[in-house]
C-alpha cells in the first residue's frame, strides 16, 4: 500500500539528509489527494528547493536561486481522489531553462509564474513529505514510490512510469532518492545510495494502492 498524510501535520522527516542534485534532475511519485498540499520539500540552510506541490488543483515546481527563484505550474487539473503519476524533468544550469512537467504521461503546457536570476542553489540537510517548514501547507492525501534521479528521463522511460512500471528498476543507478512509502516502515527508509531515514511522524498506511508493478516481479 501507500502512504497517507491526513491534512494536519502529518510528515516524513530527515533533519541530516545527504544527495544534492545540481544540473540534470527528475522526480517522479504516485499520488492522490482531494484537498492538494506540498508534497516533497528539499531544504538547505536557509531556504527551500525542488518543491513538488498540488498548487491550485495542478503540479507545480519550485526551485531555489540567489535571486528570484524559479517557480513553474502545470496545466492538467488534479482529479481529486483519483491516483496520477507525476513527473518533472529540471536543468538548472541557465535560469533561462523551464521544466517539463508530465502528468499521467501526458506532456504539460508548463507557465512561468516567477522567472529565477542569478544563481541556482541546490545544497540540501532536510528532506521533508507532508507540509512545508512553518507547517502552513499540509498535504491532504495519498504518495506512493518517491524518486530523484540525477539524469534527464527519456519520453520512453516517462512513459513507462505512468504505465507502473516500478522505478524501482528505471536507472537505479542515477537515482539520488528512492522511498517507497509504502507504509509500512519506520522510520520511512531510503533505497539509493544516500540511504537516509525519513522519521514518520503521523502517517499512516493508506487503504489503496496506485496500479504499479511488483518490485518482486523484477528479481
Amino acid at each position: 500500500m501507500a502512504r497517507n498524510f491526513d491534512g494536519t501535520n502529518d510528515t516524513l522527516k530527515d533533519t541530516s539528509a545527504t544527495g544534492t542534485i545540481a544540473g540534470t534532475k527528475s522526480f517522479a511519485l504516485w499520488f492522490k489527494t482531494s484537498a492538494g498540499g506540498l508534497m516533497f520539500n528539499a531544504n538547505g540552510s536557509t531556504s527551500q528547493r525542488n518543491i513538488i506541490r498540488d498548487n491550485t488543483s495542478t503540479l507545480a515546481f519550485f526551485q531555489d536561486w540567489t535571486g528570484i527563484n524559479g517557480f513553474w505550474r502545470g496545466s492538467t487539473t488534479i482529479t481529486g481522489n483519483t491516483w496520477m503519476n507525476g513527473v518533472i524533468t529540471y536543468n538548472d544550469t541557465s535560469s533561462s531553462n523551464d521544466p517539463a512537467i508530465y502528468v499521467n504521461n501526458n506532456t504539460e503546457t508548463v507557465t512561468e509564474i516567477n522567472a529565477p536570476t542569478i544563481s541556482v542553489v541546490n545544497t540540501v540537510d532536510e528532506i521533508l513529505f507532508g507540509e512545508n517548514t512553518a507547517g502552513t501547507a499540509d498535504y491532504d492525501g495519498d504518495l506512493f514510490c518517491f524518486v530523484a534521479w540525477s539524469i534527464i528521463l527519456t519520453s520512453t522511460e516517462i512513459q513507462a512510469l505512468s504505465n507502473g512500471v516500478h522505478p524501482f528498476v528505471i536507472r537505479h543507478d542515477s537515482q539520488v532518492y528512492f522511498f517507497p512509502m509504502t507504509g509500512n516502515d519506520s522510520p520511512e527508509g531510503d533505497y539509493s545510495a544516500q540511504v537516509n531515514q525519513l522519521t514518520v511522524s503521523g502517517s499512516t498506511k493508506s487503504t489503496t494502492n496506485p496500479p504499479v508493478e511488483l518490485l518482486e516481479n523484477y528479481l
